[in-house]
C-alpha cells in the first residue's frame, strides 16, 4: 500500500520525478509516463472507501500528475527547489572560503 508521494524536483537532465513510499518505508522515483499513468490509477482506486488509511499525496504531485487543476503549488515548488539549490551552493561556498583563509600555512 502506499503511504505517501511527493514531487522530487532537482535541476539536471532527468528533471523531476515522482518519490512514492510505500507503507513498509520504501522509497521508489517514478519518472516515465507509463508509471505516472500507474500511479495516477492507484491513488484513484485508493479514493474508494477502503479499511485502509488514504494515502499522503502533496499539492505539487497532485499537479504533476494531472489531478489537480491549480498550477500554484507547481510553481512555488519549482521556485522553492531552485532557492534551496542556489542559496546551498552560495553557503557551501562561502563556508569553503572561510576555512581556507583560516588554514595555517
Amino acid at each position: 500500500m502506499i503511504s505517501t508521494v511527493r514531487l522530487l524536483t532537482y535541476f539536471s537532465r532527468s528533471g523531476v520525478s515522482v518519490l512514492v513510499r510505500d507503507v513498509n518505508g520504501v522509497r521508489l522515483g517514478l519518472k516515465t509516463a507509463v508509471a505516472r499513468a500507474a500511479l495516477r490509477q492507484a491513488l484513484q482506486r485508493s479514493r474508494d472507501p477502503a479499511p485502509h488509511p488514504q494515502p499522503r499525496v502533496s499539492r505539487a504531485a497532485l499537479v504533476y500528475l494531472g489531478m489537480a487543476t491549480r498550477r500554484g503549488p507547481l510553481v512555488l515548488h519549482t521556485v522553492l527547489s531552485w532557492l534551496v539549490l542556489v542559496f546551498g551552493t552560495c553557503g557551501y561556498t562561502v563556508m569553503v572560503l572561510a576555512l581556507a583563509d583560516r588554514v595555517p600555512q
